[in-house]
């Protein structure tokens, strides 16, 4: 690839019990940097992962400073409302790539360069609609983005409030890109565990019996299909919507 791209992670609290599978699914994407704003202390982590150590209050300081205004910010999970902003708090961390993105960490990563390719960062300003992935082009219109109207929320109102608004996505960036004119690739093959259901079942398909597997560092889905019989289907990543499913290396 020749675009550069920094994937950031913010995460506090004790790490799930897969994260060294998620570090060994990063390390198998070269061609993608990583970076995991933490408080918790990574050994072992893949030269392409960097560990950025900050206290959960100094980041809150740090997002403030960056948007020049006191900010509600007092638990982890409300940091998803402030990943627009990333781009502009994190702008020393991210000069020299070209595109910086979003993840959460209850995912795993298949080929990533199989889906984003340079074709398509060359040809649209953001990739990605769900909050689990979204890359942004790192230049000054982007990284204003959140700024601009069209959202069921203004950053605004957003920043000053506790309650979670899912503004890095459906509500906000989603509809601000659109009502904007920005190019944004949609189409990206991913594998979106539905959160209210118990079971891992993956948006867009059938209940059945299925299970993940890496292989060669691509990740697929198997299934049995009642005509076509055992199938498997490559995913960019799983998104795991905060389950635990069994974990099983050979």
């Amino acid at each position: 690839m020749n675009n550069k791209v920094k994937i950031i992670c913010c995460y506090y609290g004790k790490f799930p019990e897969y994260f060294n599978l998620w570090l060994w699914t990063c390390g198998n994407n070269p061609k993608f940097d990583f970076m995991l704003v933490t408080d918790e202390q990574v050994e072992n982590a893949p030269d392409n992962v960097f560990v950025y150590n900050i206290s959960f209050p100094d980041l809150k300081d740090k997002i403030s400073k960056c948007l020049g205004k006191k900010i509600k910010l007092e638990k982890p999970y409300k940091l998803c409302d402030y990943r627009p902003v990333y781009g502009l708090a994190f702008a020393d961390e991210l000069k020299g790539y070209d595109f910086w993105g979003q993840c959460d960490l209850d995912m795993l990563w298949g080929n990533l360069k199989a889906g984003i390719t340079d074709e398509i960062l060359e040809n649209y300003d953001i990739v990605g609609q769900r909050g689990a992935l979204i890359l942004y082009r790192n230049c000054e219109r982007i990284n204003h983005l959140y700024r601009l109207d069209g959202g069921v929320f203004s950053s605004d109102y957003v920043f000053s409030h506790t309650e979670s608004c899912g503004f890095d996505e459906m509500t906000g960036m989603n509809r601000i890109s659109e009502k904007h004119g920005i190019s944004r690739y949609k189409d990206l093959h991913i594998a979106d565990a539905i959160r209210e259901n118990t079971r891992l079942n993956i948006r867009g398909t059938e209940k059945c019996k299925e299970f993940f597997c890496m292989k060669d560092g691509k990740l697929f889905r198997v299934y049995e299909d009642n005509k076509r019989g055992l199938m498997a289907d490559e995913y960019l990543y799983l998104h795991m919507s905060g389950k635990s499913p069994a974990v099983h290396i050979t």
